[in-house]
Parts: structure tokens; C-alpha cells; sequence
């Protein structure tokens, strides 16, 4: 779904920019080792794969993104138009093709990735989900946020470092990371520094509530909830 709805645009952009072919080749090039600093591929890997092999594809068949419906799979149509032939035993051709691709530097980057992706899943686990904190339910939500940085949490849900969101209880900005449940259904922010009336402020964020909500804390655990009046 991320590959139609976001690949397919970004795919569509790159071609009516009229870039010529070196520029579109200096285009690529920039784009693809700063996505490979992302810290995660989760939401962006899209608006990178597409693109890229879309161009290729361009080549010989220009129009091959009108044959593209709401229920094409694109990595089958891609293997397919490239007649690509996969392997039976992918691990085994792995290790015979890892040298020629930089192998040992990508595992040790990736090793490296993991470690600290681990540690910062820890943190963000202990942060949102243990330590008191305030939870916002989700009722007419709209939210706008990175694509290129957020990271999953085990099963409760994606962490991002910043995102805007407005909803009937007010509007949400945060610039030093929530957690956003599993099934959409809230987002989990750090304990409240300043509460002024509707206007309530923590950590790298700030909540602007309307009249008939307000902020509840629950003096056993310690978290907070808004909730309606």
C-alpha cells in the first residue's frame, strides 16, 4: 500500500521534473546514500525503491505505470518486467554475492544499527509506556510527521520524533517524540512540565486543548489522560 500510494507519486514527480538523464543519475545518487542514514526504512523506503526502479523500467516500456491498479503487488510486477529469477536458496547466494556488493561493511553497519536501534527501543518503551505519562485517544484525528524517521516499538506501536496532530480535543505538536499505538487509536507523550488552564506543555511538546476537555491524572500509576467533560 505505501508503494502505490507514496512510490507512485514520487515516481510520477521525478518524471514531470524534466530532469535529463545525468541529472536524474546525480538525482538518484544523493538521494540514495542519504536514505541509507536514515535511522530506519520503516515508513520511507518507498519514496526511494519506486522511483528508482521505475526509471529503469522507463527505458523500455515509458508507460508501464498505466498497467498499475489498486490491487498490483509491485514487486511482483517489478520481477516480472525485469524477468527477474530469484534463487531457491537465498541464503546460500547470499554469501557467494555479499563480497561483490560491500557485504562486511553493510553487515557491520547494520549490526551497529541494530545494537543502537535496541537500545533506543528500550528507552522509548520505558519512556512511553512505564514511566508516567500522558495518553491522547484518537476521535476525528488528522496528523502530519516525518516519514523518514520513525521506528517501530516491540507490539505498542511507532515512536516519532515529530509530528502535528489535530483532532477535536485541540491540537498536539511535538518536536522531541510520542508514541502512537499499534492500532492508531492514541498517541502516549511524556508527563506534563506546565499546565495552564487548556494550554499544557511538556518535554519537546505542547498541547492546546479545546473547552470541554481537560487533563486527568491518575494518582495510583501516575499517567494522565485527556479526557472529555
Amino acid at each position: 500500500m505505501l508503494e502505490l500510494n507514496e512510490g507512485i507519486a514520487e515516481y510520477t514527480g521525478l518524471i514531470i521534473s524534466d530532469r535529463n538523464k545525468n541529472q536524474t543519475i546525480e538525482h538518484f545518487n544523493n538521494y540514495l546514500n542519504s536514505f541509507f542514514k536514515n535511522p530506519t526504512f520503516v515508513r520511507s523506503f518507498a519514496y526511494h525503491t519506486i522511483p528508482v526502479y521505475g526509471y529503469l523500467l522507463r527505458q523500455t516500456k515509458p508507460s508501464w505505470n498505466q498497467d498499475i491498479k489498486y490491487s498490483t503487488n509491485l514487486v511482483d510486477y517489478f520481477i516480472k518486467s525485469f524477468q527477474i529469477s530469484l534463487p531457491q536458496e537465498i541464503k546460500s547466494y547470499i554469501e557467494i554475492k555479499k563480497d561483490f556488493y560491500n557485504g562486511k561493511q553493510i553487515s557491520t553497519e547494520e549490526n551497529l544499527r541494530e545494537e543502537n536501534t535496541l537500545k533506543l527501543i528500550a528507552e522509548y518503551k520505558n519512556k512511553f509506556t512505564i514511566q508516567p505519562h500522558v495518553d491522547i485517544f484518537f476521535e476525528q484525528m488528522n496528523v502530519s510527521f516525518d516519514p523518514g524517521n520513525i521506528m517501530p516499538v516491540e507490539n505498542l506501536g511507532t515512536y516519532y520524533p515529530d509530528l502535528r496532530i489535530t483532532d477535536n480535543w485541540g491540537i498536539l505538536s511535538v518536536k522531541n517524540g510520542a508514541l502512537i499505538g499499534p492500532n492508531w487509536e492514541k498517541v502516549s507523550v511524556t508527563t506534563p512540565l506546565k499546565i495552564e488552564k487548556n494550554n499544557i506543555e511538556g518535554e519537546g511538546w505542547k498541547l492546546e486543548l479545546k473547552e470541554g476537555y481537560h487533563l486527568r491524572k491518575d494518582e495510583i500509576s501516575g499517567h494522565f489522560k485527556v479526557v472529555k467533560v
